[in-house]
């Protein structure tokens, strides 16, 4: 059985819940892991890389939030910011 990756890009301000009942119908099929992307365009300096961790941990939390409401409990998620 040969591994499959399914990567969904999303913008986590705008994110179209509609394209969730289709992902959650292939992350059904055990050899599938699901990578939910969210690229962040920071347009600021900061002076250390504290505020770029925070703005990534929560987009963090905001990509795992929406694994566990629209994605089956058994599927592989990866998860990149």
């Amino acid at each position: 059985m040969k591994r499959e990756r399914v990567l969904l890009p999303l913008d986590i301000r705008k994110c179209p819940l509609e394209i969730f009942p289709l992902v959650e119908g292939i992350a059904r099929r055990p050899e599938v892991t699901v990578i939910l992307l969210h690229v962040m365009h920071l347009n600021i300096v900061a002076p250390d890389n504290r505020l770029y961790r925070e703005v990534e941990l929560e987009a963090r939390r905001h990509l795992e939030r929406l694994a566990w409401h629209y994605l089956p409990l058994t599927t592989s998620i990866i998860l990149h910011v």
